[in-house]
């Protein structure tokens, strides 16, 4: 497949990564980690609807580059990159769910702060991952 065939889905990936960047840079602020903006109910809004964005781009980037190769027979689903695809897909599936289980954040706050930080690596790795994929 030409470089033209994937340019969506890296456009997508690399929206992901930014969206998530920004979702962790905020949350890191909101929470008091970085600067002294601890709780200010802005913060935690743009902190949720990044977070919202960062996973329906996933989703997005996962189903149009995952369901073709179904259809056609490739197996990229079974290459390195796809099993981290999917992986990523599971942590911001794990992520939403818990979000909506618990409204008591305190619950989940450390599993929900290492699980965004896993996915900003996941998709750093991906993206890096890819553009060496289509490259060669």
């Amino acid at each position: 497949m030409a470089f033209s065939d994937f340019i969506f889905h890296i456009v997508f990936g690399t929206m992901a990564l930014i969206s998530c960047l920004i979702s962790v840079l905020l949350g890191a602020l909101f929470s008091g980690r970085i600067g002294k903006s601890k709780g200010h109910l802005e913060l935690y809004q743009m902190h949720k609807w990044s977070g919202v964005i960062t996973g329906i781009v996933v989703i997005i980037t996962y189903i149009y580059m995952m369901l073709p190769p179904i259809f056609t027979g490739e197996t990229i689903i079974l290459s390195l990159h796809g099993w981290i695809a999917t992986f990523s897909l599971i942590v911001v599936l794990v992520q939403v769910i818990l979000s909506l289980a618990y409204k008591k954040r305190s619950k989940i706050r450390l599993l929900h702060l290492f699980m965004g930080y896993i996915l900003l690596g996941l998709l750093a790795f991906q993206i890096a991952f890819g553009m060496f994929l289509v490259s060669t």
